[in-house]
């Protein structure tokens, strides 16, 4: 199953709790501007994208009127995943891993966030004796990876904390002045901080403003967009493990 921007738009003004006018309005922009998916009509309409849910979330999170919420969806979608601020935890495993890349976008990450609720090899590394012991997960909703999606609009500022796994997003220009050593370019280095700075010079505040999503505002986003939820992906695990535990025991008690 898949979803169109309309019914993505209006799935994540439910998640959000967020005014589903003022949501419906901020997709046309988003649409009319090409930022979000755009084009087609009636059975040709293209179907909605997690990078077309990340830059929804990004701009009902943070955007204090509908006629800035493309630019809010572009300054802050384009932040950058700092090499100097991401931390993968012990439980990471080697799909969150492959998933985070320095230098990714703050945009493309929280998409790859959405795609994880949806990933069947995410599920395989999911936790799930620590959730449920050797119960099957059923229908529980609690049984899920801690997500947190914060941005911290006052600085331009993004995180995404993923099972103690920890990813810190800046302005472009501050990444790049990470990169360099100050010893070999000053001047460069300069430069970029002051071009970060001007960049987010009219969103500062001297009141510190930050919000937070949790997982259980992106589980039913995530759904949509893949047609399954995650705890069902973690009952087809236990199933599968289940049979391969009693094929093997009945191989094992077989006579010789």
């Amino acid at each position: 199953m898949s979803a169109n921007l309309a019914e993505l738009t209006d799935c994540i003004a439910s998640a959000l709790h967020f005014p589903l006018p003022t949501a419906r309005l901020i997709s046309r922009l988003g649409r009319e501007r090409e930022i979000l998916t755009h084009g087609g009509r009636g059975r040709s309409v293209p179907k909605a994208t997690s990078v077309d849910a990340a830059n929804l979330l990004i701009a009902f999170m943070v955007c204090p009127t509908p006629a800035r919420a493309t630019e809010f969806m572009k300054d802050f979608g384009d932040l950058r995943l700092s090499p100097s601020f991401m931390h993968f935890g012990d439980d990471a495993g080697p799909t969150l891993k492959r998933t985070f890349q320095p230098g990714q976008t703050f945009r493309d990450s929280i998409a790859a966030a959405i795609d994880l609720l949806g990933s069947s090899e995410f599920a395989a590394e999911f936790d799930l004796k620590a959730h449920v012991g050797d119960e099957r997960p059923g229908d529980d909703p609690d049984v899920t990876p801690v997500i947190d999606i914060s941005i911290i609009d006052t600085y331009v500022q993004g995180e995404l904390n993923i099972n103690g796994s920890n990813f810190h997003f800046l302005h472009p220009a501050l990444n790049r002045t990470q990169a360099q050593d100050p010893a070999d370019d000053v001047g460069e280095a300069r430069s970029g901080i002051a071009e970060a700075a001007l960049a987010i010079d009219h969103y500062r505040s001297p009141i510190r403003s930050e919000r937070t999503l949790e997982v259980a505002s992106l589980l039913p986003i995530a759904e949509l967009l893949h047609g399954r939820s995650f705890v069902s992906l973690l009952n087809e695990r236990f199933d599968r493990e289940q049979a391969a535990t009693v094929k093997s025991a009945e191989r094992s008690h077989a006579p010789g």
